[in-house]
């Protein structure tokens, strides 16, 4: 799960499951100078700034969304998508043994949205119109680390991971921009796919991309 920490310029965004020691913590720092679209991780390159940061957090209790839940990360403002093609992708690593369950990113909710997650160990494209749920689904070996790519137009749902792809007939693009804003790593209001929210991911989302 994340938290984060916001100053004038920048944003400090720390990822550590619950428990975990927070040397285990893998953080992302974004530069609100260049923009406020977090779209560059510069954590590598700031490493003292991090620590900065990371040991002012330390301090700050476990945070809680909106909702009440734990947090994942929130994107506000989030991908404009209605009546859009979507092109979503996103880096994941799992500890060694893990069955992958969970969200991996969804925007929207109970009417109109989309969610990429797993499921029992297999992965899932939903996609939500008028409250109706289609899916396209790839059950693929599980390694530490994979990428995952879902494209939704006005014809073929797809859904690939590593060499494995799956498509679908498309139900059409979602025709309204959604009311929930893109969450990563759990759903933080009403369910986008067909779970119940929050669903939190098992492993950790490295990077993601939502392009229309």
């Amino acid at each position: 799960l994340g938290r984060a920490i916001r100053t004038e310029r920048y944003r400090l965004v720390e990822w550590r499951n619950p428990g975990e020691s927070p040397n285990k913590a893998e953080y992302e720092l974004y530069d609100y100078s260049k923009g406020q679209v977090e779209t560059v991780n510069i954590a590598a390159e700031q490493t003292a700034l991090v620590k900065k940061l990371a040991a002012i957090l330390a301090k700050y209790p476990e945070p809680v969304s909106r909702s009440g839940r734990r947090v994942g990360k929130v994107i506000s403002p989030s991908p404009k998508i209605a009546g859009k093609i979507l092109r979503i992708e996103a880096n994941v690593k799992f500890e060694a043994h893990t069955k992958p369950r969970g969200v991996v990113l969804a925007q929207g909710g109970k009417e109109y949205g989309y969610a990429i997650h797993w499921l029992n160990g297999v992965l899932m494209f939903d996609v939500r119109l008028n409250g109706k749920v289609e899916r396209v689904q790839v059950d693929a070996p599980i390694k530490s680390k994979m990428r995952v790519m879902a494209i939704l137009d006005q014809k073929v749902m797809t859904l690939q991971v590593g060499d494995a792809r799956a498509k679908v007939k498309s139900p059409g693009l979602i025709p309204v921009q959604p009311r929930d804003d893109l969450s990563i790593g759990f759903d933080d209001q009403t369910a986008a796919g067909e779970y119940d929210a929050p669903n939190v991911f098992n492993g950790k989302v490295m990077s993601f991309h939502v392009n229309h």
